[in-house]
């Protein structure tokens, strides 16, 4: 009994970790990064810890090769650097204004393609820890 007891509380265990860390970091896919530098946005998150910072990585591109990055607040106002990034490539975006270290504070990651392209939109996709 004692066994079978310890087993159900190392599955719950494991099965519990899988959320918190799925809903600590957001998939995205297929992002169009518009002609001509346009913008785009992923949807607000709130912060889960009172890091200064999150935590991109790209998995995939498509018509680009490179994309820049930056946080938003919900206004989509930047609070950080901009971020170049290659495929495969994982950057720590720090925030460059101050108050958004706290639990419950919504950013957002905005997106271009940081090549000037005249007609042709790019995609990428990729993974950010909103932390």
């Amino acid at each position: 009994i004692k066994k079978n007891f310890f087993k159900k509380i190392a599955v719950s265990i494991l099965c519990f970790s899988f959320v918190c860390i799925n809903l600590i970091a957001a998939t995205y896919h297929g992002y169009v990064l518009p002609a001509r530098q346009g913008n785009n946005y992923t949807s607000i998150h709130s912060k889960e810890t009172t890091d200064n910072y999150i935590i991109n990585t790209v998995d995939d591109l498509d018509n680009t090769d490179e994309v820049t990055f930056w946080a938003c607040n919900s206004s989509k106002d930047q609070i950080s650097g901009d971020y170049d990034q290659k495929i495969h490539n994982t950057s720590t975006i720090k925030f460059s204004k101050s108050g958004y270290d706290k639990i419950g504070k919504e950013v957002i990651l905005g997106m271009e393609n940081a090549n000037f392209y005249w007609v042709d939109d790019a995609f990428v996709a990729g993974t950010v820890d909103f932390r």
